[in-house]
């Protein structure tokens, strides 16, 4: 039996909040200095393509996300120098920390940022490890045995989010 899924963002609510959140990361880091953003896994490096393509097309900052597969230990790209750079990691979901804490594991041989920042569509709470994001979509906390799941266009058919107990 499938469990009930309830809608927590429909594709209107992701896009707008998409685009809040680009606006924030510009506000913060625009002419300040060189800005990598990463998209973590699969839902992340597409959303880190969607704020990217979002500040292109509002600044015109010269953004390409690179893709951290953290399940493989694997950053997309080998020639990046983080040194005094300000650096975006983007995730779908936030819930342990555990994936953003390994994604910054993973970037560490690149050099030293000026800064890490934080990007997610949905903050559930439930931390293991002390991360906070700064940029969020929407905060939801969850219990436990919730399961956030989001949507996206090319793999889901459209943005959306929806929360489903699991059984």
């Amino acid at each position: 039996m499938q469990p009930d899924k309830i809608e927590l963002m429909s594709p209107m609510r992701v896009e707008r909040s998409l685009k809040r959140m680009t606006l924030e990361i510009i506000e913060k880091h625009a002419g300040k200095g060189l800005m990598y953003i990463f998209g973590l896994n699969e839902r992340g490096y597409k959303l880190a393509k969607k704020i990217s393509s979002n500040i292109k097309s509002v600044n015109r900052m010269n953004v390409s996300p690179i893709r951290i597969d953290v399940h493989n230990d694997k950053v997309s790209t080998n020639s990046i120098d983080l040194n005094d750079a300000f650096v975006i990691l983007i995730d779908d979901v936030v819930f342990s920390g555990e994936t953003l804490k390994k994604a910054m594991d993973l970037i560490e041989p690149y050099g030293t940022p000026k800064t890490i920042k934080i990007a997610v569509l949905i903050d559930r709470g439930h931390r293991k490890y002390p991360i906070e994001p700064e940029f969020i979509g929407m905060v939801h906390p969850t219990k436990l045995k919730e399961h956030v799941e989001v949507w996206l266009p090319d793999t889901d058919g459209q943005d959306r989010v929806v929360l489903y107990e699991e059984a």
